[in-house]
């Protein structure tokens, strides 16, 4: 059975990244992250590409986030047009 993930809006993520609870983990690829993105953002790109082919993952998008944030961190991930709350 998969988890359930809570989503937060825009207003809800602000508060819980200024609480110092929650960290700011944005998934959006490179090119995306590069245009513009919060202030204090790390960025771990969840598809390395988007081709009239299909996305391809980044292999290594686990271990990527496992060496920045620690299992028991909680984090707020932006993918395009969402926020999830994962804790």
């Amino acid at each position: 059975m998969a988890a359930c993930v809570p989503t937060v809006d825009a207003e809800e993520a602000c508060a819980l990244l200024s609480s110092s609870t929650h960290h700011y983990l944005d998934v959006r690829m490179w090119e995306d992250f590069d245009k513009g993105h919060v202030a204090g953002a790390r960025n771990v790109p969840y598809y390395l590409s988007v081709t009239p082919h299909g996305k391809e993952k980044n292999p290594q998008f686990v271990e990527q986030v496992s060496a920045l944030y620690a299992k028991d961190q909680n984090l707020i991930v932006v993918m395009p047009a969402s926020y999830i709350v994962i804790n």
